[in-house]
């Protein structure tokens, strides 16, 4: 092999092992708010699986899966990285190169570098794969913590609005007039919402991440809050000086967030006019004497609004993990 091509092919190989550390960095570390294109690619190879499934515990593997396969695509790419560069410094074989990669990578020893420049090769090679899986062990109670947050988030709600969560349970379990008993509520999800939205845009994988209990899946939790807040706001005569509106473009922009970062078709918000949701809530407080406001086509109508600002989106998510059904 020629000094030319030699030298091409060491490129060629330190190119693929760059990348692939950039990949593992911004995947793990470094919150770059979008996915990483080789991480995508893993993920769109693995979705069909997702869509086959049928049963939501065989679906809560597949982020625990992506997980597991993610190192192994880093570590596959870093062998062939390496071979290349080992056959570009020791002008050997091909087979030699993938040999002294394997042996070097996964430190086995039981082949040795020909000359110093291999050697050296040797040792970064090893220092990579151990970087690697170290960074995903390190970051593993990151990816777990930020699981408990919003797991914890949805237990809190089911206290008030059943399992699963409802929009119509949490307003009945409202207290005083103009649902100001539910203000820790929404002050609370404001919160949730930005924690799942940053959370969930550093480590995208974490959507996939289901709720050990199907009916409390958390875009369910996120529906009924956002349900439950726009009914506040619109119809409930004072509801505008609670924070069911800020809540309500919380959710709404966690929601935007998350759709962009995974680049998912977002559908037009749909016209709706006066939502079946809506008369439900409408008479459920009606009920229990919380004042409404006097013009209710008004109140359907700025209620038809605030959904439109969060609903597509929540269905584009539940496509997109597999949950279509619970929220449609």
């Amino acid at each position: 092999m020629g000094t030319l091509a030699r030298i091409a092919l060491f490129a060629v190989g330190l190119a693929i092992v760059l990348r692939v550390g950039y990949s593992a960095i911004a995947t793990f570390a470094v919150p770059t708010g979008r996915t990483d294109w080789l991480t995508r690619v893993v993920l769109r190879v693995f979705r069909p699986l997702l869509r086959g499934v049928a049963h939501d515990r065989l679906r809560g593997l597949f982020a625990p899966l992506i997980l597991l396969v993610l190192p192994v695509v880093w570590l596959s790419l870093v062998l062939v990285g390496y071979m290349a560069m080992f056959r570009a410094v020791e002008n050997e074989t091909l087979r030699s190169g993938f040999v002294t990669s394997g042996s070097s990578l996964f430190t086995l020893g039981f082949t040795g570098p020909a000359d110093l420049p291999s050697v050296a090769l040797a040792f970064t090679e090893a220092a990579v794969g151990l970087g690697l899986v170290a960074l995903l062990i390190s970051f593993l109670p990151t990816i777990y913590g930020a699981y408990a947050r919003r797991e914890a988030g949805v237990a809190l709600l089911c206290v008030r609005a059943g399992s699963p969560p409802d929009a119509v349970a949490l307003l009945r379990s409202t207290r005083g007039r103009s649902g100001r008993g539910l203000a820790p509520v929404w002050a609370r999800f404001e919160e949730w919402f930005a924690d799942v939205a940053e959370s969930h845009t550093s480590t995208g994988v974490l959507v996939w991440f289901h709720s050990p209990d199907p009916s409390r899946s958390w875009l369910l939790a996120a529906r009924a809050v956002l349900e439950g807040a726009a009914f506040i706001e619109a119809a409930v005569d004072g509801g505008q000086e609670t924070d069911a509106g800020a809540c309500v473009d919380a959710g709404a922009d966690c929601l935007t967030r998350l759709v962009a970062f995974h680049r998912i078709h977002r559908e037009a918000a749909p016209v709706i006019g006066l939502p079946p949701r809506f008369d439900e809530l409408w008479t459920r407080l009606s009920e229990q004497d919380v004042p409404l406001v006097s013009d209710r086509e008004a109140a359907a109508a700025r209620f038809a609004e605030l959904r439109g600002s969060f609903e597509p989106d929540l269905l584009a998510l539940g496509a997109l993990v597999g949950t279509t059904q619970v929220l449609s």
